[in-house]
Parts: C-alpha cells; sequence; structure tokens
C-alpha cells in the first residue's frame, strides 16, 4: 500500500505518513466531500485489522482537509473518550448513570 507500517512505526510516524499522503490527494484535487470515499479506499481496508489505525485515521482526515497534524496523544484521549462512552451508554441511549435510578 501507499503507507508502509511496520512493527516498528510509532503512533506519531503513522500521522505524519496518513497526514502528507492525504495531503497529496488535496493537492491533486480530491474533492473535501468524498473524504468518506478517500478514507474508505486509502486506510479503512488496509489497516482495519492495524493497531495504529486510530492515528492512521486521524492524521489521514486532517492532511486530507488541510488541518494540522494531530498529536498522538489527542487520537489516544479522542479514542478513550469514544470508548468510555460507548461502554457507558445503553443501547435504548440512557447512560449507566441513569439506568441505575429507580424508575419514576
Amino acid at each position: 500500500m501507499f503507507i508502509k507500517l511496520t512493527s516498528a512505526t510509532t503512533p506519531s510516524q503513522a500521522i505524519q505518513m496518513a497526514h502528507q499522503f492525504a495531503g497529496a490527494l488535496r493537492a491533486t484535487g480530491w474533492p473535501p466531500e468524498d473524504i468518506s470515499y478517500a478514507r474508505a479506499l486509502w486506510i479503512g481496508t488496509e489497516y482495519a485489522g492495524s493497531p495504529l489505525l486510530a492515528y492512521l485515521d486521524a492524521g489521514f482526515g486532517a492532511g486530507y482537509l488541510g488541518e494540522p497534524m494531530p498529536s498522538p496523544k489527542d487520537v489516544a484521549a479522542a479514542e478513550r473518550a469514544l470508548d468510555d462512552r460507548f461502554v457507558n451508554t445503553a443501547a435504548d441511549g440512557r447512560s449507566v448513570q441513569e439506568r441505575r435510578l429507580p424508575a419514576r
């Protein structure tokens, strides 16, 4: 693939590679509204099982939209927040705390 990951690739390197690659796509004329398609095409399939997927995705999204490169700490914090929200929300949309309260 266009982004070469190895067992030694760090989160910071993954962000940088994806950011540069996506910036090059943007420079060739890929429109911003095609970001979902571009992500699926260049990141989603090839790296779906990679532990660096969140970092690749964050770098790709920022590079594709011409935004500054995110830091690995920002990506990790966003992933933790997403995990916490998923774990603490029931299928009915109520939080764990809401489910613990007695019905009125």
